[in-house]
């Protein structure tokens, strides 16, 4: 994927922690049971160690972006985990609930702190175009956690005590911290935002009663009471977001919403990280209160869908690579509309648990399918500098969706028990009832999902300015490569103008004279839309010259000595008159005109090419740039700076 050995030493420790943090969440799950009897609490009580970690992430995350801003990255990194490792150590020899809760809400908020921080460090350390195996990556890890979690948590709860369970996260913690002080470097790539107190004071009581309202809302007695507190949390929200708006360095760049691309992404993203939620509780309802299921057996049918889920979101990010994210997109969104609709009409009182796993199956597939690419595709619309603004609220959101999702699901599942119920259904049925309606619920806001996928997501299609031209037509004109008398910055400051391509009707002929004519090494094809749908270059054309006598990879020594065989006059003229794209790149790598220029010059130098397409926002093609416009643009401040007489 392009990496260096110290580069990838950099991900394998940044997604450790991830990896750690991801955990310890789902660790809990299964010890609330015997924590509730050495605590002496009810269950209400001890549900606050989960809900308080959820409302405490969600409130750290959005000033994550500060925090990055103002810490170099081994001190956050480190930093972080050692708050990690203390609360962990606080709630393995906590004497009493509320000491548990602070070693909880301690882990809560280094996790709310690094893991927006991890992401887009993730993400800035592989190149663009292979960003989406990056988050691919942070899935398989994300996705495998929570798959082992529920069983690591099981046997030490049951061989040694559920306090053990917090030493080995804090024991994991320290080892992972002595690592990243001798592997993670310090990277400076994220700008420094001012901290306003009124702004954190806004965002965490938002945050707070949107999330509590959201959490407590089917089963509070006093129903208006978290309404209200949801309508608090929405308008406080609100001022929040406006305030951002209006401070010249915000905590927060909501500015990042005026990427449409990005807005896209964070409406499905809210919407499949409600869906996961809510059907993540919804499941286990299920199989436990309708089909008489123990809580193992539950596990262990949403086991294989969960270890599938991780495996799939790292295949997604790298085919987003290769094809782009509508295809995969679409793909995750059909089969999370499908598996949906499965589980509203095949799930019954008596359906088999084998059909059970494989919806689930089927679940995890669409979901992790759709995350990964969607995510990365409206990451990549922002600009370098705000990409952990991007981040923080991506995560924000997902934390709202999440609580939202399950909420919901949860409400319109009472209301359906309650009106069957009410119509003389027995207990079963009418548990079953509310189920369905919740999945009814849960098909709608996946074809909404789905609607706004196949609408909404597109990949930038690069379409030449003159495609229609007469077949080997090809355009030479070069404009100076520097156009401004100030520093450039961005890639139109400096790149080529105009760029030559051949159209995908010609031949390797035309090809092969448009080479010779724009002294160039390769150019892109395209079709009769004007959209680029390759690039042939002279190795492509040697490559299968040197494929044809048998000596592959000899390049240049292998088209000499050709010329020895009786049948090469044959074959030579079979090859001219072939069809460009029988042997043009189909996958072309492009860059925005609107990129910085140390965005582009790392395309050019981790992707090894000398040349690369440039496109504007709406994707047309409107020039080239290549290593010599750095040099040219180099060497233009250099006489600028020291005038002299040539």
């Amino acid at each position: 994927m392009n990496l260096t050995k110290d580069q990838i030493k950099t991900v394998a420790i940044l997604l450790s922690g991830t990896f750690l943090a991801v955990l310890n969440i789902t660790l809990l799950m299964t010890a609330l049971p015997t924590i509730m009897v050495d605590m002496n609490i009810d269950a209400p009580t001890a549900q606050w160690l989960s809900s308080a970690y959820g409302m405490t992430e969600a409130i750290v995350i959005p000033m994550s972006a500060y925090i990055m801003g103002k810490l170099s990255t081994r001190k956050l990194y480190a930093g972080g985990l050692a708050v990690f490792a203390f609360g962990s150590f606080l709630g393995a020899i906590s004497p009493i609930f509320p000491v548990l809760l602070a070693g909880r809400i301690l882990q809560a908020a280094a996790t709310g702190a690094l893991m927006p921080a991890v992401m887009s460090l993730v993400l800035l350390t592989f190149p663009r175009e292979k960003r989406g195996s990056g988050m691919g990556i942070v899935s398989l890890i994300i996705g495998f956690a929570p798959s082992i979690g529920p069983t690591l948590s099981g046997f030490l709860v049951d061989t040694i005590g559920w306090r053990y369970m917090f030493v080995l996260s804090g024991v994991l913690a320290v080892i992972i911290i002595i690592a990243s002080l001798f592997i993670l470097k310090n990277q400076d790539v994220f700008k420094a935002t001012n901290f306003d107190i009124a702004s954190v004071l806004m965002s965490s009581v938002g945050l707070f009663t949107l999330l509590y309202g959201l959490s407590h809302v089917t089963s509070s007695q006093i129903v208006a009471i978290p309404l209200a507190m949801i309508i608090v949390g929405v308008v406080v929200m609100i001022l929040f977001l406006l305030r951002q708006r209006r401070l010249e360095s915000p905590m927060l760049q909501v500015s990042v919403l005026e990427s449409g691309r990005y807005r896209v992404a964070a409406i499905v993203m809210f919407c499949v990280m409600a869906a996961l939620v809510g059907i993540d509780v919804m499941l286990p309802l299920y199989a436990q209160n309708v089909l008489g299921l123990s809580a193992a057996r539950t596990g262990l049918i949403m086991m294989p869908g969960a270890l599938l889920g991780a495996f799939v979101g790292m295949i997604a990010g790298r085919l987003f690579d290769k094809l782009g994210a509508r295809p995969v997109a679409i793909t995750g969104a059909t089969l999370v509309l499908a598996s949906s609709l499965g589980m509203l009409l095949l799930f019954n009182d008596h359906t088999n648990v084998w059909v059970i796993t494989g919806v689930f199956m089927l679940l995890s597939l669409g979901l992790q399918s759709t995350m990964p690419p969607v995510n990365t595709w409206g990451i990549n619309s922002l600009k370098n500098e705000v990409v952990q603004h991007g981040n923080a609220l991506m995560n924000t959101f997902n934390q709202i969706g999440g609580s939202a999702g399950t909420a919901v699901l949860v409400s319109v599942m009472a209301w359906g028990v309650i009106a069957a119920s009410a119509s003389g259904s027995a207990p079963k049925a009418a548990q079953m009832h509310g189920i369905h309606v919740a999945y009814f619920v849960t098909v709608a806001l996946m074809f909404v999902m789905f609607i706004v996928v196949v609408v909404f997501v597109h990949d930038k299609r690069l379409p030449a300015t003159n495609a229609q031209e007469s077949r080997g037509n090809v355009t030479t004109e070069v404009s100076q490569a520097v156009q401004n008398a100030t520093v450039p910055r961005f890639v139109k400051d400096i790149m080529n103008r105009h760029s030559p391509f051949v159209p995908d009707t010609c031949t390797i002929r035309d090809v092969t004279l448009a080479l010779a004519e724009t002294e160039t090494s390769g150019v892109p094809v395209v079709d009769s839309s004007g959209a680029l749908v390759g690039f042939v270059s002279d190795g492509d054309i040697l490559n299968y010259l040197g494929k044809q006598t048998g000596r592959t990879g000899e390049g240049f020594i292998g088209a000499y000595y050709m010329i020895d065989d009786q049948d090469y006059q044959e074959r030579f003229r079979t090859l001219l008159e072939m069809n460009v794209m029988a042997l043009a790149t189909k996958k072309v790598i492009a860059i925005q005109d609107t990129d910085d220029l140390d965005e582009a010059a790392r395309v050019l130098s981790d992707r090894r090419i000398k040349k690369v397409p440039v496109v504007d926002s709406e994707g047309k093609l409107v020039g080239a740039l290549s290593r010599r416009n750095f040099i040219n643009a180099l060497a233009g401040e250099l006489y600028e700076d020291n005038p002299r007489e040539m």
